[in-house]
């Protein structure tokens, strides 16, 4: 009796697995109300129709919007010169560092600085 029991859960397992359709679940979790499916169902290139006289839109006035008057604000003219009293004084610029001699000097290029040759 316990073997036959164990027997008709295994099969009742086998069928479940059987019966399982992943498709429904996934759609089930990612578009529960369809609206995906019904976005890809129709052509996208067909245009859709459009109601002559819709009845269902309301049509809110505007509200009033009042008159925006810029504000302009004149600053003093620049002069064309300045003193140069009026002007920090600038920084001084460091000397620009000697490079370091390359850690390598082709011999054909040490050959001819050797003979006085120089861009050969």
């Amino acid at each position: 009796m316990m073997r036959e029991a164990n027997l008709d859960d295994i099969k009742n397992s086998i069928n479940e697995i059987r019966n399982f359709d992943l498709k429904d679940v996934v759609e089930k979790h990612v578009d529960p109300d369809g609206t995906l499916r019904d976005t890809f169902a129709g052509n996208p290139l067909e245009p859709t129709p459009v109601a002559e006289h819709p009845t269902d839109v309301v049509v809110t006035p505007e509200p009033e919007v009042a008159e925006v008057i810029p504000l302009v604000v004149e600053a003093p003219p620049i002069p064309a010169f300045l003193p140069p009293s009026a002007v920090a004084p600038a920084l001084p610029v460091p000397a620009p560092e000697e490079p370091e001699p390359p850690a390598f000097v082709p011999p054909e290029v040490a050959r001819d600085a050797h003979h006085g040759r120089v861009g050969a």
